[in-house]
């Protein structure tokens, strides 16, 4: 299981391999994920390898292969599930 910061990182990821372009550097993602800590990208990207999606070659700053795909499709049962069960919540209280 992966956190919903995760797998923007991971949709940013594929985006990028799905139009040919090399990885983007830790700054780009983010820029992408409208994040303002760099140090926190990278705490995302660790935990990603530690979870065996992706892994990185620390030889260069774009090196990263994606080893398990996060299927857009499930992102958005996720991103939708999450947001019902915050309804739930919220008519409870």
């Amino acid at each position: 299981m992966i956190t919903s910061r995760q797998r923007r990182v991971m949709l940013v990821l594929e985006a990028e391999r799905d139009a040919g372009r090399p990885c983007p550097s830790v700054k780009e993602i983010a820029a992408r994920i409208k994040s303002r800590s760099i140090g926190g990208v990278v705490r995302l990207l660790r935990g990603l390898e530690e979870r065996g999606f992706i892994r990185r070659a620390y030889a260069g700053p774009r090196c990263t292969e994606i080893l398990r795909p996060v299927s857009r499709f499930e992102a958005m049962a996720w991103d939708d599930a999450s947001q019902s069960v915050s309804r739930r919540i919220e008519t409870t209280h």
